[in-house]
């Protein structure tokens, strides 16, 4: 006759297999924090990323406008001294054509 040795039914664990869930849960748990925490550090770094972005693209324009309107007041005076340059020929050339009159040549 055979002696068997029987299992224990299912639904009753053996301490070593109950022990091994616990174990098992207790690593599913640390991954999930880990997990969090880790989409926690990414939002942190995202949202420190696109601060930086905002705050270079504000400077940038703001460096874009100063520039345009330093480009703008350069060309005015350039503008400004050209006009008299063209001011100043214009009244050399009258010179001359009155003193031309006045010696009898008529230009």
């Amino acid at each position: 006759f055979f002696l068997m040795i029987r299992r224990p039914p299912r639904s009753t664990q053996s301490r070593s297999s109950a022990a091994s869930d616990v174990y098992k849960r207790q690593e599913r748990t640390e991954r999930i924090r880990k997990v969090k925490e880790l989409n926690d550090d990414i939002r942190y770094e995202l949202k420190q990323q696109e601060k930086t972005n905002s705050e270079f693209h504000t400077k940038t324009i703001d460096e874009f406008h100063h520039v345009v309107s330093n480009l703008e007041k350069e060309m005015d005076n350039r503008f400004d001294h050209q006009d008299k340059i063209v001011d100043n020929l214009s009244n050399v050339v009258k010179t001359i054509q009155d003193t031309l009159k006045v010696m009898g040549s008529d230009v």
